[in-house]
């Protein structure tokens, strides 16, 4: 589901499950072919990150018992021990969150406050309604925990930061005013959020290739800063189903910047969904 390779490219931590189990984070050493597992938590750990360029330290989203809800943890590999941060704050959720050179950054939520907007869309039989997120940049050791920004959205899918550290591109459903799945870009210097791309952006455009962005919101920054990449659907595509999901099929597309075009630039040789995309500079 999730996956990421290290700066060196020796290294892939990726998520997987046993059978019937919880899932956990494993270590693929390219050069010996060899997997080990990292993790093993009853509830299971998601969503690792390389924490430096020799791949010694792997971060990921946790829910353990002692902290009902997701956190973000830090593993060292060579020590074999691991810590949780921002435990002092029981109802602070991660949702989704990224590592560069020297900084973390998250986006949060109340889990009250989530648990209260599911229980209403199920009760009312209606789609999810925004919520506050909270956008956090921290410390590789979790400490100085900074509030960047705050953004009302359905969901936040995915955050990247972009090679120079200073930005995030942002993917997510409904944020804003917008309706629908949506690229965006976060300055950490001025604070603010730059629309890229939305699916009203495509319906507007002429002779759309796409469809939609992806069902999870994919987006990466190119090492020249000039291209997006991210996960879309093809106009007209069908759904497809895998092993009892429904999805549409996604390929990867790339959106230049400057002339803003669209390009598809990787289709899987069969029927595929996009469930994690990351990038290495």
């Amino acid at each position: 589901m999730h996956a990421k390779l290290s700066d060196n490219k020796q290294y892939l931590a990726y998520m997987s499950a046993k059978v019937d189990g919880p899932w956990d984070i494993f270590l693929l050493d390219k050069n010996d072919k060899k997997t080990y597992q990292v993790t093993n938590d009853a509830l299971g750990q998601l969503m690792p990150r390389f924490g430096d360029k020799e791949g010694k330290t792997i971060y990921s989203e946790i829910m353990g018992e002692k902290f009902p809800v997701s956190k973000i943890a830090k593993v060292d590999l060579e020590k074999k021990d691991s810590i949780v941060f921002d435990t002092e704050q029981p109802d602070r959720a991660v949702e989704m969150y990224d590592i560069s050179k020297d900084k973390i950054i998250g986006a949060f939520v109340s889990e009250e406050e989530n648990t209260a907007r599911r229980t209403a869309a199920n009760e009312a039989d209606e789609p999810l309604g925004q919520i506050v997120y909270s956008i956090y940049e921290m410390n590789l050791d979790g400490s100085d925990m900074n509030l960047v920004t705050e953004i009302k959205a359905v969901s936040i899918d995915s955050m990247a930061y972009g090679p120079n550290g200073k930005s995030v591109i942002v993917g997510g459903g409904n944020i804003n005013e917008d309706e629908g799945s949506g690229i965006y870009q976060l300055s950490l210097t001025d604070k603010t959020l730059t629309t890229i791309l939305t699916d009203q952006m495509l319906t507007k455009s002429k002779n759309p290739i796409l469809s939609e962005i992806g069902q999870r919101k994919l987006a990466v920054l190119s090492k020249n800063e000039r291209f997006i990449y991210f996960s879309g659907i093809l106009k007209n595509a069908e759904d497809v189903t895998f092993d009892g999901i429904i999805s549409k099929i996604q390929c990867i597309y790339k959106y230049d910047l400057d002339s803003k075009e669209i390009i598809k630039v990787y289709e899987y040789k069969k029927p595929a969904f996009i469930t994690d995309m990351t990038v290495t500079y």
